[in-house]
């Protein structure tokens, strides 16, 4: 990238930085045997991980490519300059962070001078904001804005860094790089209805799909009617996630009251914009981008219709810049977690982006999916309406462009069909479903094939690509009603399909009265076993039709996956073939190459009753890419007995580096289906009994003490003073030792040789001693040597021989020196029976003043500026405290500012966090200053031109 220099930062600094690094590192991998990790480093609340999380496991990326840092982009960009304004960032975790760990981490980067956002419920992610400059400090990186492609961009000039402890819980941060990943919604045609009746069926084009017909034809009406559950989803919730100005309120009162039955409970709307996205209002069809308003209020209007009685959620962020207005990452990822911690029952994403090198969305959202696997709630999105096809034209002209986050194997992708309605007067209409040529669909280039979607007529192509394969299902998309700006309209897009199903499935769950939660999986078998005419036809299969890059057939295919549901069929396919899977695992924590025995009890989850003769997948995995060895360590398939029981050994290999791993139980046949996990701790010491004694109270408390005692000390020996050298600047050893005299009595300093001036060559005229000093009876003590030595001189004590003897005094004839009082601050004391000063760290400066002893009372409380160009024989201060690992912006060559008087350290409220330095408060032509937590922080979070 090109542009000024950028400013160098403190060494010392850095150098604290990599120390807290091997500190944490060296902790860490001691807790794994006395269990009493870092609280960041501690397991997830509640231990638990259910078995998508392991499926859904992305490949691990350096943190700096995890933080959104690229070097491509970075050397393409031109128009460089520091970025300024306010930021806002999300942090993603990996797994639930414990109480403790996440408080940590929100202490850590308030002491970085960061606003941090009300706590996540989850504790998976934390939301920041700061000043540009701030934020950059608080992740170790420079942040410049520039040009990219004709638009403006912010990138991470340098590879991001957290201290190590932090880094290895983050998936990914959102927001220090932005305009990277744009964002897009695809709908086809729009024009008012030919014909508006305001009945409650509106007489509108002949071919139009309507939420009524949909629910004929897609066995919702039949769904709500069966018996045995609620006949709607009153007491469940979902979540439509876009963004934009929000939607008309006007708009979803007509569609209630003319085109919603009235028989059907009307749910409740809870708009929850993200940052400074607009409440919802009736002008919101005024603003530059009315697109997202009519897209929001037909995903409200599709996913309530399907879903009667429903609380629905629509969580959308605020626009970005035009012309396309798409969001930032970190607003839509904040939206994502907003919905997660609702507790919704699905998720319904009508959006995508080209899937591309964005390593750090794919982890951050990875992690994100995975939370909602655990917390069974259904993530669905559509898969595009460019017929797969990077280009937009009938032609096809492009090439195959999959698009995120339908790619990732961890939600149902929704393709689109075309519906024929054939009118017969007096009769109901009849319906016929052929694939919809602008349906996305096709193979991800990012996410490998799961093993799940390697089943019935899917296996074949999909091994043979190898990777995940798009749509799952899919459902009308071609022409659709919505109420939108005061009348009735006509739209396309897998837009409509998305919210129809995340409906369809809420009211499955509300019949149920369970979360059918990761049920893609399944999704699979019921496809599969239709085909065979092992059950009934929950989905029905779409064979003719084609789209961009496939033709419609006979089972899976790219234009609509297994095909649209059934809704009532495909209730009694899933219901009655899930199973509960309740998992027993012997221990707790296990060693490298040590087993476990794993237990398992399955039961009908509607029942409770024990299932005999079912075969059980018992397995054990890594749950991180680091070492040799990962993936999955063993397998093992036992059939449940009489009781419903069965069981296993799993081992864990000597070579795995991590410090958890998973244990998975599935059943996934052609009639049962359900999952499991759980998270255990891998002991990376315990092959040794007497370590394993060690980790279990109370020898892990003596034994935690005594390590960090050791640490001190060897701390402590590292850091003494070093014998300064004879170098230009620097005092010379005197020529000879000095003769041993009697040691006195106590209290009373020993005499000296008469002191001498020491010449220097940078000063052949050494100044005279102070007045004070040849005034006084008594003489100055004897520094300890600051050599490698750490021996200290007792009152009958003798330095050794090949000790240099300390710098003395000009000769005196009067009196000895008596001790000189204590200087303030930063004077330590030191005497015979201490060690000598600490030598402080150097800075910036390649030209330093050896350290010295102090000066006496009467020297060293003149508050005056040392001279510059001085004699190398002067005696400086300690560095002050408060200048210590400052990441300041000085030219290298600049000497450190005198400081007074040394600060007062600064001390983190949470635990077992390093303390860094807040970078310097930013001029008025930088960054706008930290708005205070709960308050919203002024100015620009893009640097981009307003929305008119």
């Amino acid at each position: 990238m090109q542009g000024s220099p950028r400013p160098l930062r403190s060494l010392y600094g850095t150098r604290r930085r990599a120390a807290v690094a091997l500190a944490f590192a060296v902790v860490s991998g001691l807790s794994g045997v006395l269990v009493v990790a870092p609280p960041a480093l501690a397991a997830p609340a509640g231990g638990a991980a259910s078995g998508a999380s392991a499926i859904a496991a992305t490949a691990a990326l350096p943190f700096a490519e995890r933080a959104g840092y690229s070097a491509k982009p970075l050397a393409a960009a031109t128009d460089e300059h520091p970025a300024r304004g306010n930021l806002t960032v999300e942090v993603v975790f990996s797994s639930p962070l414990a109480p403790a760990a996440y408080a940590a981490a929100r202490s850590y980067f308030r002491s970085e001078g960061l606003v941090v956002s009300a706590p996540d419920p989850d504790r998976i992610t934390l939301g920041l904001s700061g000043p540009a400059s701030t934020t950059a400090s608080a992740f170790g990186t420079e942040l410049d804005t520039g040009t990219l492609n004709g638009s403006a961009v912010r990138l991470a000039a340098t590879p991001p860094s957290l201290p190590s402890w932090l880094e290895s819980e983050v998936a990914g941060v959102e927001g220090l790089s932005n305009g990277l990943t744009t964002f897009s919604f695809g709908l086809v045609g729009r024009a008012p209805s030919l014909v508006s009746s305001g009945a409650s069926a509106p007489a509108i084009g002949a071919q139009t799909m309507t939420p009524g017909l949909a629910r004929e034809f897609y066995g919702l009406s039949a769904l709500y009617n069966l018996t045995g559950g609620p006949k709607n989803a009153a007491n469940l919730s979902l979540a439509v996630i876009l963004w934009g100005n929000g939607y008309r309120p006007n708009d979803l009162s007509s569609f209630f009251s003319q085109d919603y039955p009235s028989s059907f409970p009307v749910g409740t709307i809870t708009p929850h914009p993200i940052g400074d996205a607009p409440m919802p209002s009736n002008s919101a069809t005024e603003g530059p981008d009315d697109r997202a308003v009519e897209e929001l209020t037909l995903d409200i209007e599709w996913s309530e219709s399907m879903a009667p009685g429903a609380t629905i959620y629509p969580i959308y962020a605020p626009n970005g810049p035009s012309p396309g207005y798409s969001p930032s990452t970190a607003n839509l990822t904040a939206a994502l977690s907003t919905a997660i911690a609702l507790n919704v029952s699905a998720i319904s994403m009508s959006f995508g982006t080209p899937e591309s090198t964005d390593g750090s969305l794919s982890a951050a959202w990875g992690s994100l999916f995975a939370e909602a696997a655990r917390k069974n709630i259904t993530v669905l999105a559509a898969t595009g309406d460019t017929g797969g096809d990077s280009s937009n034209s009938p032609e096809c002209s492009g090439t195959p462009s999959p698009e995120y986050p339908a790619s990732s194997p961890q939600v149902i992708a929704v393709g689109g069909t075309n519906v024929t309605i054939d009118r017969i007067p007096g009769e109901p209409p009849s319906f016929s479903e052929a694939g919809w040529s602008g349906s996305g669909g096709g193979f991800s280039n990012q996410f490998a094939a799961p093993s799940w979607q390697e089943v019935g007529s899917a296996a074949g192509p999909v091994k043979a690509n190898g990777h995940r394969g798009m749509p799952d299902v899919s459902a009308t998309a071609a022409q659709n009603f919505l109420f939108y700006n005061g009348t009735d309209a006509v739209a396309g897009g897998t837009s409509f399909a998305t919210p129809l199903w995340a409906g369809l499935l809420t009211m499955i769950d509300a019949k149920w009265g369970h979360r059918l939660g990761f049920v893609t999986p399944r999704l699979y078998h019921v496809g599969a076993s239709e085909a065979a005419g092992a059950i009934g036809k929950g989905i029905v299969d779409v064979t003719s039709g084609a789209n961009c890059v496939a033709t419609a057939g006979p089972g899976w295919d790219e234009v609509t996956g297994w095909g649209s549901p059934r809704a009532a069929v495909l209730y009694d396919d899933l219901l009655g073939s899930f199973v509960s899977l309740a998992l027993h695992v012997a221990h707790a924590t296990v060693a490298p190459g040590g087993s476990l025995s794993v237990g398992v009890e399955v039961s009908n989850r509607t029942s409770g009753a024990a299932l005999s003769g079912v075969e059980v997948t018992l397995s054990a995995r890594s749950d991180t890419d680091l070492g040799p060895c990962t993936g999955t360590f063993a397998s093992s398939s036992p059939v449940t007995n009489a009781t419903g029981w069965a069981s296993a050994t799993v081992s864990v290999p000597f070579c795995y580096l991590g410090q958890h791993a998973l244990v998975n139980a599935s059943v996934n046949t052609t009639k049962l289906y359900g999952m499991s996990g759980t998270r255990i701790g891998v002991n990376l010491l315990g092959f040794d009994p007497a370590l394993q004694a060690l980790g279990r109270p109370p020898w892990a408390y003596v034994t935690f003490v005594a390590i960090v005692g050791s640490a001190s000390v060897a701390g402590a020996w590292l850091g003494r003073p070093r014998e300064p050298s004879s170098k230009r600047g620097r005092l010379a050893p005197p020529k000879s030792p000095p003769t041993p005299s009697a040691a006195p009595g106590p209290g009373v300093p020993a005499a000296p040789n008469p002191p001498t001036i020491p010449s220097s060559p940078a000063s052949p005229n050494p100044p005279a001693p102070p007045p004070a000093a040849t005034a006084l009876a008594a003489p100055f003590p004897k520094p300890a040597t600051a050599g490698p030595s750490t021996a200290h001189f007792g009152p009958s004590a003798a330095p050794p021989p090949s000790s240099p003897a300390p710098p003395s005094f000009a000769p005196s004839p009067v009196a000895p020196l008596p001790r000189p009082a204590a200087a303030g601050a930063e004077t330590p004391l030191w005497g015979p029976t201490s060690s000598a000063p600490p030598v402080p760290p150097p800075g910036p400066s390649t030209s330093r003043p050896a350290p010295s002893f102090p000066k006496p009372a009467s020297v060293s409380s003149s508050t005056s500026p040392p001279a510059t160009g001085g004699s190398s024989s002067s005696t400086p201060f300690p560095k002050p405290a408060s200048m210590r690992g400052t990441r300041g912006r000085r030219s290298p060559a600049s000497p450190p500012p005198r400081v007074a008087a040394a600060a007062a350290p600064v001390a983190l409220a949470g635990p077992a966090v390093p303390p860094r330095k807040k970078p310097p408060t930013a001029s008025p032509t930088q960054d706008a200053p930290v708005a205070p937590e709960g308050a919203e922080a002024p100015g620009d979070d893009e640097a981009t031109p307003p929305n008119p």
